[in-house]
């Protein structure tokens, strides 16, 4: 499943600030990269290494054999690039560089010289080829089925799973370990991670004070009206905060694709609880959402507007692996605690 598409006519601000508006499913391991200094690599979910290649269980349960060590790996979704990059993995291709960068991903910027390979949904399989990775990583609709048999003559293809659920922060973190041993790192991939379990200890510890709700949403406007992505527990980032000790303000459980429910300004005024912190996720290129509403009686009239709890979320991708919670938990310290 494809991460949510984003328009870049998503924005909204209040009060000074503004708002707007992945992954690999449980993607087990048979077994382990081999590292060339410490030899076969521990705690993968792996037996043993097979020669120079390891199998990698697919998001649809196809086990995949690839290289060891690659040298390329083309990633085709914004949540498998960032953790190929977060791991050091050899990426040589990826889809929307410029929507990845536009939509607050720096937390794991693409290095340069990286091949533009197309959009997310249709990328181009011509330059794909010519690149000829030795892996290539999306999700299960990053391919078009009819194309998927030739795009696997060109190199292994691992498919993913979004980040969601029952367990969306279990499968964040298979995701990592997958992508990890599917590029040559599983070693940076397991430092990562405990890396977002330390860094999510100490920020329960830091937000132990906060007594107030808080909601985490994006928004757009169709056909004049305001609409509010909001994200509910089931979703990662909600799962995250949850985790660190944070009351979800959006009850509802969401989607069961990406745990997100939508409010109108209706429904926000009606719902959102009068504690409440609204944390909201911009694209900074555009603020005609913050236009519309500026002004409006029942928007100044939420207390979270009203007071001044509004709060702009930038440069994180709320879809992503450790690195990308790791900067979710700074956010959240730095807006409530």
């Amino acid at each position: 499943m494809t991460a949510p598409r984003f328009s870049r006519r998503l924005a909204l601000s209040g009060a000074g600030l503004g708002l707007a508006g992945l992954g690999l499913a449980a993607c087990g391991t048979t077994d382990p990269a081999t590292d060339a200094a410490t030899g076969p690599a521990s705690g993968s979910g792996a037996d043993q290494a097979s020669g120079d290649t390891v199998t990698v269980t697919s998001g649809d349960g196809t086990e995949v054999e690839v290289p060891a060590h690659p040298t390329g790996v083309a990633g085709l979704e914004w949540s498998v690039l960032e953790d190929i990059i977060a791991v050091g993995g050899p990426l040589t291709g990826a889809t929307d560089i410029e929507g990845y960068a536009a939509w607050g991903t720096s937390t794991a910027p693409i290095p340069e010289g990286v091949t533009e390979l197309g959009t997310r949904r249709e990328p181009s399989i011509e330059t794909i080829a010519t690149l000829a990775p030795d892996v290539i990583i999306g999700t299960d609709s990053s391919i078009p089925e009819t194309a998927l048999a030739q795009v696997q003559q060109i190199a292994p293809v691992l498919t993913v799973l979004a980040p969601v659920g029952d367990r969306p922060i279990e499968i964040m973190q298979e995701n990592h370990r997958t992508v990890g041993l599917a590029v040559g790192r599983p070693d940076q991939a397991e430092e990562n991670l405990q890396a977002y379990e330390a860094r999510l200890a100490e920020a329960k510890e830091q937000l132990a004070g906060v007594t107030g709700s808080f909601v985490f949403v994006n928004a757009s406007e169709n056909a004049g009206q305001i609409l509010f992505r909001m994200h509910g527990t089931r979703s990662l980032a909600g799962a995250v905060a949850d985790a660190a000790g944070l009351t979800n303000g959006f009850t509802d459980p969401g989607d069961d694709a990406w745990g997100l429910g939508s409010w109108d300004l209706e429904a926000m005024v009606a719902n959102l609880p009068d504690d409440a912190t609204i944390l909201s996720w911009t694209d900074p290129a555009d603020d005609q959402v913050a236009a519309s509403l500026t002004g409006q009686s029942a928007w100044e009239s939420i207390p979270a507007v009203a007071e001044g709890r509004l709060h702009n979320i930038t440069q994180m991708w709320p879809y992503g692996g450790p690195v990308a919670m790791i900067r979710w938990l700074d956010l959240l310290v730095e807006t409530l605690a």
